[in-house]
């Protein structure tokens, strides 16, 4: 896989880990929602000034902006489960969809 789009998972990983749309890092970073879009697709990569808000933003290290192989630990993704289940606490028909798949994946 060609940098750039490697370039632009990570970004969109670390974004999501920051429980951050596109819309609110492209606005914290001062940039257009297009040009974020553009760089987590693949299709763009940011200049000096945006890698450097990114990782202001994003709270990493500008090499962790380029560490693609870095494995999501275990009480991350808990953590990750648990605020998108707070989400939808009081949703009874999705926590119904959420049981079921992962009574099928388990």
């Amino acid at each position: 896989m060609e940098t750039k789009k490697q370039f632009g998972r990570r970004i969109a990983q670390l974004r999501k880990y920051k429980s951050l749309s596109q819309e609110k890092l492209a606005e914290m970073c001062d940039i257009n929602v297009n040009s974020l879009s553009y760089i987590e697709t693949g299709k763009s990569f940011p200049s000096y000034e945006t890698l450097e808000k990114l990782a202001k933003v994003l709270d990493v290290a500008p090499k962790e902006m380029f560490n693609f192989s870095e494995a999501v630990k275990n009480e991350d993704l808990l953590k990750l489960i648990n605020k998108k289940i707070q989400i939808v606490k009081n949703d009874n028909e999705k926590l119904k969809q959420i049981y079921a798949y992962l009574d099928s994946v388990i």
